[in-house]
């Protein structure tokens, strides 16, 4: 951080400087002082777990907009190595702080395409159709379920969506994939076809939740202690979408946090980023001041969804459903 403003300042016996005459404003005065600071610029994941209090190993970042990714954040010396699980990326924020995550390039893109293909574009035909999803899920979630018999499954709805609508990012990397849905019937509905499509991102999110908690146990030096795991989501898709949320809970077992201060968390994590290296310049602590303001923030919780027990099931038969899908048919991509 600051590293421009830096070669402007060493620049300074210079009597022409090609960004001085771009950027006058970075240009000090007599006196030494500079009128701004210019920073660099900042990846949008990145922004978005700091906006999101997500600078700890005990809290994931989890963002479903137009895309979905989950994200981690692990404070590691530019001296240390790092492993990366396969499946997942990697890569800094600062010199002492580091991302892993992964992305999907379909998250809330996938709601429209429904919305769009079901002709479900008036509010109220969607509310319709949500609040038939949810009784779905109620459906799922019933005792019954754990008991369903053969010939109980071969009755129901178990339609088994693969969300690569834009090829696939994480955690296979095939970009060249493509969407598919198996297990449509003539009883299968709108309801049933968005639940699917939910499911489908969902199951894929907690792919990468699987191999960013996997790469958590391998990673060495982490000053933090390992406490259970909370997911804190953002992103328009998740922030307007209650179903969505109780469904990521559910299918990681790990709970899901809504932070009343977890607002435009792109622009809010880049914010935060300049102030800490602001005053990391002026008092001279460099890294260290950084790392004591990116600290972990106390969490302003507006809604917490707690896994459901009687879902385990369900999710656990989804999640080898899926993988089988996409194992039978990704040779055709």
């Amino acid at each position: 951080m600051g590293g421009i403003c830096e070669f402007l300042a060493d620049k300074a016996d210079q009597k022409k400087n090609l960004y001085w005459e771009r950027w006058p404003e970075m240009r000090a005065d007599p006196s030494g002082v500079r009128r701004c600071e210019l920073f660099l610029g900042l990846a949008d994941g990145a922004a978005a777990n700091l906006g999101s209090k997500c600078t700890s190993i005990s809290r994931i970042a989890v963002t479903i907009g137009t895309s979905a990714a989950a994200r981690i954040c692990l404070w590691h010396s530019q001296h240390e190595e790092i492993t990366v699980t396969a499946g997942l990326w990697c890569y800094r924020i600062t010199k002492d702080l580091v991302l892993l995550g992964g992305a999907l390039t379909d998250g809330g893109s996938v709601i429209e395409f429904c919305r769009n293909l079901l002709n479900l574009k008036q509010e109220v035909d969607f509310a319709a159709c949500m609040q038939e999803v949810a009784n779905l899920l109620q459906q799922d979630n019933n005792d019954d379920y754990q008991s369903r018999s053969i010939a109980d499954e071969n009755r129901s709805n178990n339609e088994i969506f693969l969300p690569f609508l834009g090829g696939e990012r994480s955690t296979g990397f095939r970009f060249g994939a493509t969407g598919a849905m198996c297990g449509l019937t003539k009883n299968t509905t709108p309801a049933h076809f968005v639940k699917s499509c939910m499911e489908g991102v969902t199951l894929r999110l907690n792919e990468i939740l699987k191999l960013i908690l996997s790469s958590i146990a391998i990673t060495p030096n982490q000053e933090e202690e390992h406490e259970n795991p909370i997911l804190v989501v953002s992103g328009s898709a998740l922030e307007k979408n209650t179903i969505w949320r109780q469904m990521i809970a559910d299918c990681s077992e790990i709970v899901v946090i809504t932070d009343s201060e977890v607002t435009e968390c792109t622009s809010r994590g880049a914010a935060r980023l300049a102030a800490a290296a602001l005053c990391s310049i002026s008092d001279g602590t460099t890294g260290r001041g950084i790392r004591y303001m990116l600290g972990e923030e106390p969490l302003m919780p507006i809604e917490r969804c707690e896994p459901s027990f009687k879902a385990k099931k369900k999710w656990a038969d989804a999640t080898r459903a899926q993988n089988e899908l996409i194992d039978l048919i990704s040779s055709t991509w």
